[in-house]
C-alpha cells in the first residue's frame, strides 16, 4: 500500500526533475526548499540529503561521460587547481573564526541535545 506522503515525495521529485530538465537549474536549489517548506525536514538534513543524492548522480554522470570521452581532463585539472586549495583555505579560515557545524541531528532532522557524556546520549 502506497502512503500519501510517499506519493507526495515522488510527485515533488518528478516536478523538480521536469523543471531541471526544462531550465537547467540545479535540482538542489529547487528540492532543498521543498524538503524544508513542504515536508518540514530540518534544513541541515535537507541539505545533507540533497548533497548525497547529487554526489551519487554526479559520480554516475562522470563515469558515463568519461567512458564516452566527453570530458576534457585538462580543464578539470585547471578547475581543481583553483577550487581545491581555496576550499581548504576557506575551511581553515572558518575554523579560525570559530565557525563550524558542531550540531548533531537525529534521523528526523531534530537537533540532539548532548547528554552527560557530551555525545547525545546518557550513558550509565
Amino acid at each position: 500500500m502506497i502512503r500519501s506522503v510517499d506519493l507526495l515525495y515522488s510527485i515533488a521529485g518528478f516536478c523538480v526533475s521536469l523543471l531541471v530538465g526544462m531550465t537547467g537549474v540545479g535540482g538542489g536549489s529547487l528540492m532543498t526548499p521543498l524538503l524544508v517548506l513542504l515536508f518540514g525536514i530540518h534544513p541541515a538534513t535537507a541539505v545533507g540529503t540533497d548533497l548525497l543524492y547529487a554526489a551519487a548522480t554526479k559520480s554516475a554522470g562522470t563515469l558515463v561521460h568519461g567512458l564516452n570521452r566527453n570530458i576534457d581532463w585538462r580543464i578539470v585539472g585547471r578547475l581543481a587547481a583553483g577550487s581545491v586549495p581555496m576550499t581548504a583555505l576557506t575551511l581553515l579560515a572558518l575554523s579560525g573564526f570559530g565557525i563550524y557545524s558542531g550540531a548533531e541531528f537525529d534521523h528526523r532532522g531534530a537537533q540532539r541535545r548532548p547528554g552527560r557524556d557530551g555525545c547525545g546520549a546518557d550513558l550509565p
